[in-house]
């Protein structure tokens, strides 16, 4: 992994630069921190905890693999993607955009996480309980929160971004 400026390039996803950037581990430190709430783990608490914060990350991921996708194929062109403590962030430039590709770009971010909160919700009907079925209904719930936060009509959200696109046509 090369660093760069505020993180670590960890990938691509259709030639766009994904980053780690350095805050994210603040979020791992602070749930593996919160392992308490599962005392009777013992040490195996730190491992659930790190897992946890690996799934909110792959869930960043998706959310913001899919606005780079959309707006690729809606003709924009693509900078980074960047994991950070406020989440993540697709740079992007949007050059010739249009009301329907801005809206278009802006809802896959939340659509992502609400097929991830399905998937996990799926997952919590197969697992049998214990540590797997905590960690899927802890992902169900998170990405369930996170779609439905980011379609709140304001900025920087991706609900904003849909307002936005909406008064611009």
């Amino acid at each position: 992994m090369a660093a760069t400026v505020g993180g670590w390039r960890i990938g691509s996803v259709s030639g766009v630069p994904v980053y780690l950037g350095r805050s994210w581990v603040l979020i791992a430190l602070v749930m593996v921190a919160l392992q308490r709430s599962l005392p009777e783990l013992g040490a195996l608490a730190y491992l659930v905890a790190g897992s946890y914060a690996l799934l909110l990350l792959v869930s960043v991921l998706a959310h913001e693999a899919a606005h780079a996708l959309v707006a690729q194929r809606v003709g924009y062109r693509v900078h980074r993607i960047v994991a950070d403590f406020w989440g993540g962030h697709t740079a992007h430039d949007g050059t010739g955009g249009t009301p329907g590709r801005s809206a278009a770009v802006a809802v896959v971010g939340p659509l992502s996480n609400g097929v991830l909160a399905l998937l996990g919700w799926a997952l919590t009907g197969v697992v049998d309980g214990g540590i797997l079925w905590l960690l899927a209904y802890a992902f169900t719930a998170a990405n369930a929160f996170v779609a439905l936060f980011n379609m709140v009509p304001g900025l920087p959200l991706d609900g904003g971004f849909l307002l936005e696109a909406l008064v611009w046509r």
